[in-house]
């Protein structure tokens, strides 16, 4: 009777697990965008696009709600940028991936390049970007890096012109969720 029971759990340990690794790569990036829903505090440090030198670094508030719709899941949200002596910009976008090789971000379809999940205490998710475009009137490649962490998140955005050999950072989001 103990080897029947064993027997039994093992194999509901078995197909439990396999039901958790099974499912579609797209779902676990979703699940992963989901957990961003929330109120966020952070900056925005981006190079200035007159002299592709200076930085300028304004504090930040990100609020994000995950929308599910029927089929459709995405993550709503939007900025709010101080800009100093009691003015402020907002700006606002949707979020979501199309399929396990496009994320739609910034108005726009992505290439995933990379993703991958490390689990342990802060439980790490990066999202690798990529398409081509224009950056300050100029065709480019336009990297953007998002890395998910339990309380907090980041966004790198990096350009390379085609005429150029290397990539440039254009801006960082930078946030902490809000308690």
């Amino acid at each position: 009777m103990k080897k029947l029971l064993t027997l039994f759990l093992f194999c509901f340990v078995l197909i439990c697990a396999n039901e958790i690794f099974s499912q579609p790569k797209q779902e676990k990036m979703l699940e992963r965008l989901a957990s961003l829903n929330g109120n966020w505090i952070g900056s925005l440090e981006y190079l200035d696009y007159g002299d592709n030198k200076s930085k300028t670094k304004l504090p930040t508030v990100c609020e994000a709600v995950y929308n599910k719709s029927g089929s459709d899941k995405y993550l709503s949200v939007k900025f709010i940028f101080d800009e100093g002596k009691g003015r402020t910009v907002t700006g606002e976008d949707a979020w979501t991936i199309i399929d396990e090789k496009t994320f739609f971000y910034d108005s726009t379809n992505y290439k995933i390049t990379n993703f991958y999940t490390q689990f342990d205490n802060n439980d790490i998710t990066v999202f690798e970007l990529e398409k081509d475009g224009m950056d300050n009137n100029k065709p480019c490649t336009i990297k953007q890096t998002f890395e998910i962490h339990n309380d907090s998140f980041f966004i790198k955005k990096e350009v390379k012109y085609s005429d150029a050999e290397s990539y440039f950072v254009r801006h960082e989001f930078s946030f902490t969720r809000k308690k």
